[in-house]
């Protein structure tokens, strides 16, 4: 059992840190100087019902005249047929797929200067490609624009193709039953409330500088009454790196503890060969692939649409990664103990 709970937390603990390596690198072009990203202030809370059109519509005006900004906005879920896991809808600018490009399986990245009275161009995920493949359309009641559209497919994203948090950087949203839409200045002239609410939230600004930023928060808060706080994704590495690190540390601080202890006992075990070594520590990595198979598989039951994703026997890559880690420090682990027995090295 010590090997074991050893293996899980040093396996979660690797598959985080694999995740958050992840995170650095989709987020390093946000890192170049001159680039910000809008934060609702933890004090404020926007009130929609006392939002109009008018004010919202001048407070796109104004950053549209006088900033080049990225625009993601997501959090938008429907139902479509013949796909049995809920869709998520995210909408992203031309500026944005240019900062932080998605790849593509199939297809092509649709043409942003889309018409609004035709069809949409879309891009799907890899798990919506069998019932909604290339030259495909989608009827479906647009969130953001609050009546019916239909989306023409133009691309599919490769399989657990995936989005990470500004803030979390270990955390990822995977895109396999999303849909990816191509916004405009029409689009957003036309989009409700709520849609330029959430993409002010995570409002990319570029090439721009602390204090205009600053500006533009002061502009928000006059104008829709609440605040926003712009950070660079420096900052926000830095905010996350402070939370994060101590709690990582301490996962494999205890996780070396229970190392030592299941090597404390190994050593005062008599008769433990290679063999008995290994076949333990097989029966503990399957123990752990299981488990981690078996929440994997949860996300699916769940219909967990941001969490479901493809893999090998139900693991995806960066688990067998980890897996694999594991596998290296319980060998090194057993040829130490192993060592140490044959030379009957005293247990002090």
């Amino acid at each position: 059992m010590l090997l074991f709970a050893a293996n899980y937390i040093a396996f979660t603990g690797i598959r985080s840190l694999l995740s958050t390596i992840q995170g650095y690198e989709e987020m390093r072009p946000l890192e170049r100087s001159g680039t910000y990203i809008a934060n609702l202030d933890p004090e404020s809370e926007p009130d929609l019902a006392s939002i109009t059109n008018a004010d919202m519509q001048k407070t796109f005006d104004y950053i549209q005249s006088s900033f080049d900004c990225a625009v993601y906005s997501d959090g938008y879920i429907t139902e479509l047929p013949d796909c049995d896991m809920e869709v998520a809808l995210d909408y992203m600018s031309e500026e944005y797929c240019a900062l932080l490009p998605f790849e593509l399986a199939q297809g092509s990245i649709p043409c942003f200067n889309n018409d609004l009275d035709k069809d949409i161009p879309v891009v799907v995920g890899a798990g919506l490609s069998k019932a909604y493949p290339l030259g495909s359309e989608i009827s479906v009641t647009d969130p953001a624009l609050g009546h019916p559209v239909t989306y023409r497919v133009t691309g599919v994203l490769k399989q657990n193709a995936c989005r990470s948090n500004f803030y979390s950087l270990n955390w990822k949203s995977y895109l396999n039953f999303s849909v990816l839409v191509p916004i405009n200045e029409e689009f957003i002239e036309n989009a409700g409330i709520d849609f330029h609410v959430n993409a002010l939230m995570d409002l990319i600004v570029l090439n721009t500088t602390e204090e205009k930023t600053q500006k533009l928060g002061d502009t928000v808060a006059d104008t829709l009454g609440f605040k926003l706080n712009f950070y660079t994704q420096s900052e926000n590495n830095a905010e996350f790196k402070d939370n994060y690190l101590p709690a990582l540390l301490l996962r494999f601080g205890l996780a070396l503890v229970l190392f030592a202890a299941a090597a404390f006992i190994a050593l005062r075990t008599k008769g433990l060969t290679v063999i008995h070594w290994a076949v333990l520590c097989a029966v503990c990595l399957a123990a752990t692939a299981v488990l981690t198979a078996v929440d994997r598989h949860s996300a699916w039951i769940e219909k967990s649409t941001l969490v479901a994703a493809y893999g090998f026997l139900g693991l995806i890559g960066i688990d067998w990664l980890a897996l694999a880690a594991v596998m290296i420090i319980d060998a090194l682990l057993g040829a130490i103990i192993i060592v140490c027995k044959r030379k009957k090295l005293p247990l002090d």
